[in-house]
Parts: C-alpha cells; structure tokens; sequence
C-alpha cells in the first residue's frame, strides 16, 4: 500500500514538473524579455532530472539538494525582480518557479 502511494505521488509530482516546465517554456516564447520564465524552466527540468537520477540505487545523489534548491531560489528571486522592480511579468512567474522549490522538498525520497 505505502509503495503504491509513493508511486501514485511520484507521477503526480513528475506530471506537475513537466507542466510547469512547460508552461514556462510557452511563456518565455511570448515574451522574451522575461527571463524569469527561462530560469523556471531551468529550474523544472533540473528537478525532473534530479527526480529520475535518485532512482539509481548506486547513484550518490546528495549534491542535488544543493544544486535544486539553489536554482530554484535564484530562479524565483529573478522573477519576483522582474516582476517589482522591471514590471516585466507578474507575480505568477514567481508562484511558478517557486514550484520547482516545493516539488523538490515534498518528493518521495528514498530510504536510508
């Protein structure tokens, strides 16, 4: 039971990443200057990358939280910049690459 759950959430968490990389993809096309969108996609994709590589039994995957976590703040500290201070793209840019953040600490992770 607990390992259908897991599983269930899991699809859940890779279909919303690949949504919002998605729709980040889609907005940065319609408007270019907003590069907030760009750092989004990165960050989306990087998680569903680092989602997959946790995966491997033998790969050593502690450098992703780092490496997540920090693109995902600095994706969503660009876009809440463009959105107060260049009025670029509004807050909604910024709810998006926030996403990257919450999906990558709410993953199933596995075991010790």
């Amino acid at each position: 039971m607990y390992i259908r759950i897991m599983a269930t959430r899991r699809k859940i968490l890779t279909t919303l990443t690949i949504a919002c990389f998605l729709l980040s993809i889609y907005q940065l096309y319609h408007t270019p200057a907003a590069v907030g969108w760009a750092g989004a996609a990165l960050a989306h994709l990087i998680v569903f990358i680092s989602m997959k590589t946790e995966r491997i039994p033998d790969f050593d995957s502690d450098f992703l939280n780092i490496l997540n976590v920090s693109l995902g703040i600095v994706a969503t500290l660009v876009s809440a910049g463009q959105w107060i201070i260049l009025d670029i793209n509004g807050p909604f840019a910024m709810v998006i690459s926030a996403s990257a953040l919450v999906i990558w600490a709410i993953r199933p992770r596995k075991k010790a």
